[in-house]
């Protein structure tokens, strides 16, 4: 069925203040490492250094706009500690989150770049920012819904003319256009504790009070929107912590570390597992005489002057890198258990 946002833009001529804003992608086009800014975040500070209407755009065009507004976000995910390093690499810059309701908290300042809502990795979603400049804003995204709500913006559905008569029908079927529930459903995700009524409260009250009142609905905590409002800065916050960014081993050794984990999942490395946890001593006995094998019989083809000297060789190397193979996949099955 057609989504909510998309029969929003048909019926109410698209609202800006309704329609899920597409954020960045990640460095690789496709969900996965990184965030790249969000559209929205750069729209917001660009415009409001765009010529009024009337002035001339050459006059003063190099001059620098120094009342642009100061754009403020809080960034909520599921993210653990080991994605910010890499979120901080994409951006370009250092970041900082703060932990609040079992949920980490990215803050991004005045003059930094704020992460977008999309491209984050499955496990970091569902994803809820507030924006803070010249107006607020909501946008949240999860693994089967997105959503944008602006406070103070009102919602108007236009008919086509003629419509008058048969008004009363449509009223019902487009009522579901008017109501907050699908998007304070895809905002509470983000929270498990999050309180849905009050999640519908937050996005009909003022833009004054609305952002304070959705993050102590979801279970955040409504001293965050002092940050939002600029009243204190990031490292004020309770509990904040700097992340710097990626260095290029680091990267590669969570890609190694992420490939070890899928690996883990396949069943014959859980059957290798449970192998090895039942009778240690014997798969070790098994490597080493594979091992053993290997080494005759490079050996015996090394003096050897018969034609299986190549195969002799050959299957030797093959069985002492199989031993070599069993000896790193039971230390690594090991301390994964032991974790």
């Amino acid at each position: 069925p057609e989504g909510v946002a998309a029969l929003r833009r048909r019926v109410a001529g698209g609202s800006a203040g309704d329609d899920p804003v597409d954020g960045g992608a990640g460095p690789d086009g496709e969900r996965g490492e990184g965030v790249a800014p969000d559209a929205a975040v750069t729209e917001a500070a660009e415009t409001d250094g765009e010529p009024a209407e009337g002035e001339a755009a050459g006059e003063g065009a190099g001059d620098v706009v120094d009342d642009a507004p100061a754009i403020r976000a809080i960034t909520i995910t599921s993210a653990d500690e080991q994605y910010f390093p890499v979120l901080a690499r994409t951006l370009g810059e250092p970041v900082t989150t703060a932990s609040a309701g079992g949920r980490e908290v990215v803050l991004t300042s005045h003059g930094e770049t704020a992460p977008g809502t999309f491209g984050w990795d499955e496990g970091a979603l569902p994803i809820v920012q507030l924006i803070a400049g010249e107006d607020r804003s909501v946008y949240a995204v999860s693994d089967e819904a997105a959503t944008a709500r602006t406070w103070g913006t009102e919602r108007t559905i236009v008919t086509g003319v003629g419509a008058e008569e048969s008004f009363p029908a449509l009223e019902s079927a487009l009522a579901p256009l008017d109501s907050d529930d699908d998007d304070a459903r895809v905002i509470a995700s983000v929270s498990p504790t999050a309180d849905l009524e009050a999640v519908k409260a937050a996005l009909r009250a003022p833009a004054e009070t609305g952002p304070a009142l959705l993050l102590d609905a979801l279970g955040i905590g409504a001293g965050f929107a002092d940050f939002l409002d600029g009243a204190v800065s990031a490292e004020e916050m309770p509990g904040a912590r700097l992340w710097e960014p990626a260095t290029a081993g680091q990267v590669f050794r969570g890609v190694l570390e992420d490939a070890f984990d899928e690996a883990a999942d396949l069943k014959m490395v859980e059957l290798a597992s449970d192998f090895d946890a039942r009778w240690p001593a014997l798969s070790r006995s098994i490597s080493v005489v594979k091992a053993a094998a290997g080494g005759a019989l490079i050996v015996a083809a090394a003096r050897s002057t018969k034609a299986w000297r190549s195969a002799g060789a050959l299957t030797g190397g093959v069985l002492l890198l199989d031993s070599l193979a069993d000896v790193v996949l039971y230390e690594w099955l090991r301390r994964r258990r032991e974790r």
